[in-house]
């Protein structure tokens, strides 16, 4: 989910450009309650290509030695599920293959 989507998942304001080559996709967002992002190393994100009625998954590598453009929030503290990691997760231009 991310801020201002809730469960909406359509609503989400999340946008992946197109390269003027063709080749890759930049991402800029945020999402919000992401189970096991403390770590993961490979994620599925939904994003809106530039101004397309609909999302679109893409898959996205994490590597904290070379972040591309993706920052964790701090973990949640949550009331149970503890052994869960949850964060947010920014994503500022990052690259990511056509």
């Amino acid at each position: 989910t991310e801020p201002s989507a809730g469960s909406d998942a359509n609503s989400g304001k999340t946008k992946a450009v197109l390269s003027e080559d063709g080749k890759s996709y930049k991402i800029t967002g945020q999402k919000m309650w992401i189970s096991n992002a403390g770590f993961c190393n490979l994620m599925i994100v939904f994003a809106r290509i530039e101004d397309d009625k609909y999302i679109t998954g893409f898959i996205v590598e994490y590597d904290p030695e070379n972040p591309n453009g993706i920052t964790m929030g701090e973990e949640e503290h949550k009331l149970g599920i503890r052994a869960s990691s949850t964060r947010q997760v920014f994503f500022n231009d990052t690259v990511v293959p056509a």
